[in-house]
């Protein structure tokens, strides 16, 4: 498995997880997080860590994360599947502890109508928006060409990666 290494930046990894690479206000450095749920999981002598946070009535699909350091939660990683016309396809959105956007992956997308939401302009739309902000197309958010639906439904999943992180919201010294 590699990483990335961000200049100035602290990586971290183990070798059982993929890397999804996260920029947080406190800094940047890159974060693994367990392809499959699991209760809790240690990020080695920095005190940075990934727990899952319990949902209740949602779908499997949707798994919400909270993200801590030193000095308590950084934010919110929120991984779920959206669909678009030609199928399903997953979203991975960092948020910080205000629930604004720091950062949207697509890390596939197998269907080859639409695949251009993959595109970095169109996921950069997307950081700092947050409760507040309408996160729809046409008002705050331009569709890629040739991809409106898959840009409908990734907006679609921004707004409900806000609202999930909330519903699951854990308090400081949880």
């Amino acid at each position: 498995m590699s990483t990335k290494s961000i200049p100035g930046c602290r990586t971290l990894y183990r070798s059982a997880f993929r890397a999804s690479f996260l920029v947080l206000m406190t800094g940047c450095f890159s974060l693994t997080v367990p392809e499959k749920p699991v209760q809790e999981t240690s990020l080695g002598p920095s005190g940075r860590e990934v727990r899952q946070v319990p949902l209740h009535n949602t779908s499997s699909e949707e798994q919400l994360y909270l993200l801590q350091g030193p000095e308590g939660a950084l934010g919110y990683l929120v991984k779920m599947r959206v669909r678009a016309r030609s199928g399903p396809f997953p979203l991975e959105v960092t948020l910080d502890r205000d629930f604004k956007v720091k950062r949207l992956e697509i890390p596939s997308y197998p269907w080859a109508r639409g695949r251009e939401v993959q595109q970095t302009n169109f996921r950069r739309q997307f950081v700092d928006k947050g409760p507040a902000s309408p996160i729809r197309l046409g008002v705050d958010v331009d569709a890629v060409t040739g991809a409106t639906l898959s840009s409908r439904a990734a907006a679609t999943g921004v707004r409900d990666a806000i609202r999930l992180a909330r519903k699951g919201r854990v308090e400081p010294g949880s």
